[in-house]
């Protein structure tokens, strides 16, 4: 495998048609073809062109992106020389939040609010198929502990956000933070239902609880779905 310089590695930026090359862990690789590299930028917050193996560590994903990505070559100097070669490539948040990134809070919280929403639209159609008070008041149950969990979620995804993708208004981002917030009002517009009267058939407030705790299962559908594009990017 070639050897290659970081003068080399800085100049292939992915700018005005250059490639866009990055190394890991002293590999160098070749993401021209990722159209998450575009112009030489991922997700607004990286750059191609340098070594951002210590970035790695903030990410909500591993080396596993670079499966089937081209491998140019390795790095003459070691990694830590590359890191410092660097020009205008992020720095690192303060030591606390690089720690507490480092745990990955948005990946482990975001699970909570997304599998008790499914299990509540899971007991309330089963309540409404089999008239069961039980299965209802269990989905219920669900609802108020997806609610609670949601704001953790939320605030996880912000500092994620904010410190490893620089705020960065990408699509998937935007959707994502749309969903988020469509998620807390759904929950917080089925409890108050319920509180209302809406587990009463006779309660003119019935089906519109039923209604917004079925609205649930897209919802976090396609959170989960988005949130496996920005965690497993391709």
């Amino acid at each position: 495998m070639s050897r290659i310089s970081i003068e080399e590695l800085k100049k292939n930026n992915g700018k005005n048609g250059k490639k866009a090359w990055l190394s890991y862990r002293g590999t160098v690789y070749d993401v021209s073809g990722s159209s998450l590299w575009k112009d030489g930028h991922h997700m607004n917050s990286h750059h191609a062109g340098h070594d951002l193996t210590e970035f790695f560590k903030n990410a909500p994903h591993g080396p596993e992106v670079f499966e089937g990505v081209k491998e140019m070559g390795k790095l003459e100097e070691d990694v830590k020389g590359a890191s410092t070669a660097r020009g205008d490539v992020d720095v690192l948040p303060p030591g606390f939040i690089r720690f507490l990134l480092g745990q990955h809070p948005h990946p482990v919280s975001v699970h909570f609010p997304i599998a008790l929403s499914i299990t509540a639209v899971f007991f309330t159609f089963l309540g409404l198929l089999f008239s069961s008070e039980s299965l209802k008041t269990a989905g219920f149950y669900n609802i108020c502990m997806a609610l609670l969990s949601t704001p953790f979620a939320v605030a996880a995804g912000f500092l994620s956000w904010y410190h490893n993708y620089k705020k960065a208004f990408t699509t998937l981002f935007t959707a994502k933070i749309i969903l988020s917030l469509t998620l807390f009002i759904l929950l917080c517009a089925a409890l108050i239902t319920h509180i209302m009267g809406g587990d009463s058939p006779q309660s003119p407030y019935y089906w519109t609880y039923n209604l917004l705790v079925l609205f649930l299962a897209p919802n976090v559908a396609a959170l989960g779905y988005l949130g496996g594009r920005i965690t497993f990017p391709r």
